[in-house]
């Protein structure tokens, strides 16, 4: 059978030009013909179409897609979105990029990684011969600030500085490597002694809070406590925390506790103790680096920490091998020291 081009050429370089990629589609398995292709000429969607379709048919979560329709909506199509998807090409994407805002890293990069995907399913649909994002580490946010990591002492300043009712919180993200939404999200019945089974996590966007699952399957975990933490989870739950197994660990007048609300009393503290710039998140690298110096696996900080991947817990390792030559270093540096010599009578 024979099948004709989608358009009539007007060179024959170009129709040459064709006829040897289609060639190489046949050779290769790639090719695809007219009745089994999902889109002409005519009907190829643009770029917006397509992607508005990829986030609805994803199995993700309501704040996933609405983050995801976000960055559709705010730096992807007013540039690229009236584009045909069959047309975009690698200089189109490396134009759109570059015109990106550099001063929001993060935006930035979740941009590019979303169009990336989008354009690798549009690949496998046989829209486009190969994905045209192709920009190295684009993808990846180089970190604007330093982590401020705590040692226990300092753990232990700053839960004394918190009021009654929230310094278990710091205790909690410190030593348990948790994060703010799983924190805020704990209840009663998920305290078993110093296990604490992290199952939920909660989000406040658009003045409401929405509970969902952990932030990935990884994330749905137990974790143990040091001991030591016993008696304050008892005195907690004893004190601030309601008799029904639903109540809620840290509330604010009754209800789920906000980051908002929260951040004042935090940043009090904090300050209290000569650390202005340590941020929430930071007590659960904090607690992360302790667990790898004292001696947990890449695999088992994984577990911990509820990570899919094991690089963040290969960070963890690095940074405790870092900090056990610098220890190693000051108990040398005793050796060093001229010592007194002793007098004979």
């Amino acid at each position: 059978m024979r099948y004709p081009a989608s358009i009539t050429f007007t060179d024959e370089l170009d129709a040459d030009a064709w006829l040897a990629e289609q060639r190489r589609a046949i050779r290769t398995g790639r090719w695809v013909s007219p009745e089994e292709q999902p889109f002409t000429v005519a009907t190829m969607p643009t770029l917006s179409t397509y992607a508005d379709t990829w986030i609805t048919e994803r199995p993700i979560k309501e704040s996933t897609r609405s983050h995801y329709r976000a960055l559709l909506r705010n730096h992807i199509d007013p540039v690229l979105g009236r584009r045909r998807v069959d047309l975009l090409d690698a200089a189109a994407v490396r134009s759109w990029y570059s015109k990106l805002d550099t001063g929001t890293p993060t935006a930035r990069a979740h941009a590019y990684s979303l169009l990336h995907a989008i354009l690798r399913t549009a690949t496998e649909d046989g829209l486009l011969e190969a994905n045209p994002a192709k920009i190295k580490k684009a993808m990846r946010t180089e970190r604007k600030r330093d982590v401020v990591l705590l040692g226990p002492a300092e753990i232990a300043k700053l839960a004394d500085a918190m009021p009654q009712q929230y310094r278990l919180a710091v205790l909690l993200a410190s030593w348990g490597g948790l994060r703010w939404g799983e924190v805020s999200e704990l209840r009663r019945r998920d305290i078993d002694g110093t296990l604490i089974r992290v199952r939920r996590a909660v989000r406040y966007q658009h003045s409401k809070f929405t509970v969902s699952s952990t932030k990935s399957f990884a994330g749905r975990r137990d974790v143990h406590l040091p001991s030591f933490l016993s008696a304050e989870m008892e005195r907690h739950l004893r004190e601030h925390t309601g008799p029904d197994d639903d109540a809620l660990l840290f509330t604010d007048e009754g209800g789920q506790l906000p980051h908002h609300r929260f951040d004042p009393i935090f940043a009090k503290a904090k300050r209290s103790i000569g650390k202005p710039d340590l941020r929430f998140h930071d007590l659960r690298h904090s607690g992360a680096t302790l667990a790898a110096q004292s001696g947990y696996t890449v695999k088992e900080l994984m577990e911990r920490l509820g990570h899919s991947s094991p690089v963040m817990a290969m960070k963890y390792q690095h940074a405790a091998e870092e900090r056990g030559k610098e220890l190693a270093e000051r108990l040398g540096a005793l050796a060093k020291k001229p010592r007194k010599s002793r007098t004979t009578k």
